[in-house]
């Protein structure tokens, strides 16, 4: 459904596997401040520096069977997931990031106390986010259809014979579907897309238009921007100092709006500014190394070449290499982190 996935670390191995487009609208940004990050003057620490650097067997020797916050018991299950269990209250609390919980439900059901609590390291409660169902959509609660994204075996997609994305004479949207989609980072930042499918029910079920409405809270779980984008838009990530937001949207997504826009968007979050955008191919793909040095790596090929992009957030610099088949296989072997392959390989920077 999504293939250009926002791949972690331990993914690593598959490192030797060998138009113009329209900035976010900025109608939607909050009313009752500004939007920029508030200082975080007792910034919550959701990590353990030395902890993350152990190996998966050592941190998994070491990590206690239990995890406690107020009054709750989280089970260590598969690590390094800690789950609270309630039957009678239908309640599923599980740790997905480090002293941040969700609330959800354990049939599946959506549940109206769905939230996210954030901890600091001494398990004091410092922050709720209430996920709404409908979130900034409120207004279309009696036209949204269904809470999935859009299955091809029920809804089809507008005729593109040219596959140029260039259409005419769509049918007006009269239905519509809604996915909120959830992202929590190391960091404790989160983002909450609203993923919104315009659907025309003239004749069956046709996908004609898409837009997404993000929210983006900080470790006290405290909002401090949205937007709108006019696109079908994944593999969100959050810097580690909250100031800025990546994402890719285009290629064989859910839109079909967005097949021939495949992109790479760096927004400022406090101007919601978009400060870099490179075009991207079907293929190529992401991962980011959020926890260690704020690095966003692009894979791509030029002329049947691997080459890698990385960008490194706190200096707001881009380095580009071609690489050849043995130093991909070199660094398969010996992979350490991005900054030593800066170190070993000469490569182009330049500021973004």
């Amino acid at each position: 459904m999504k293939t250009l996935l926002l791949l972690f670390l331990p993914v690593l191995a598959s490192w030797c596997s060998g138009q113009e487009t329209p900035n976010p609208e900025k109608g939607e940004q909050l009313q009752e401040k500004e939007i920029q990050a508030p200082p975080l003057a007792n910034k919550v620490n959701n990590d353990s520096t030395p902890f993350r650097f152990l190996s998966y067997a050592e941190r998994k020797t070491l990590s206690p069977l239990y995890h406690y916050f107020g009054g709750m018991t989280l089970k260590r299950t598969v690590w390094p997931v800690y789950e609270y269990r309630d039957s009678a209250l239908d309640l599923l609390v599980k740790e997905i990031q480090p002293n941040v919980l969700l609330f959800n439900s354990l049939t599946g059901d959506y549940i109206p106390s769905q939230r996210l609590e954030y901890y600091d390291q001494n398990k004091k409660l410092v922050g709720k986010v209430p996920i709404d169902r409908y979130g900034p959509y409120k207004s279309l609660e009696n036209k949204i259809i269904d809470f999935v994204f859009p299955d091809r075996e029920y809804y089809t997609d507008p005729e593109d014979e040219n596959h140029d994305c260039v259409f005419s004479n769509l049918p007006k949207a009269d239905s519509f579907l809604l996915i909120p989609v959830l992202g929590v980072f190391p960091s404790g930042y989160t983002t909450v897309a609203y993923n919104l499918a315009k659907i025309s029910t003239q004749g069956g079920y046709m996908v004609v238009g898409w837009e997404e409405k993000v929210l983006i809270y900080n470790p006290r779980g405290e909002e401090i921007a949205r937007l709108s984008i006019p696109h079908d838009a994944h593999s969100y990530f959050v810097s580690s100092d909250g100031k800025y937001l990546v994402y890719l949207y285009g290629g064989s997504g859910d839109n079909p709006l967005d097949y021939c826009r495949e992109s790479l968007h760096i927004l400022e979050i406090n101007t919601l500014q978009i400060i870099y955008e490179q075009h991207t191919k079907r293929g190529d793909y992401f991962i980011e190394e959020s926890g260690k040095e704020d690095f966003l790596v692009l894979f791509y090929k030029i002329d049947g070449k691997a080459a890698r992009v990385f960008f490194d957030l706190k200096s707001r610099t881009k380095y580009s290499r071609i690489f050849s088949p043995d130093e991909l296989e070199e660094i398969g072997k010996n992979f350490k982190s991005f900054p030593d392959l800066l170190n070993k390989y000469s490569f182009n920077a330049e500021k973004i």
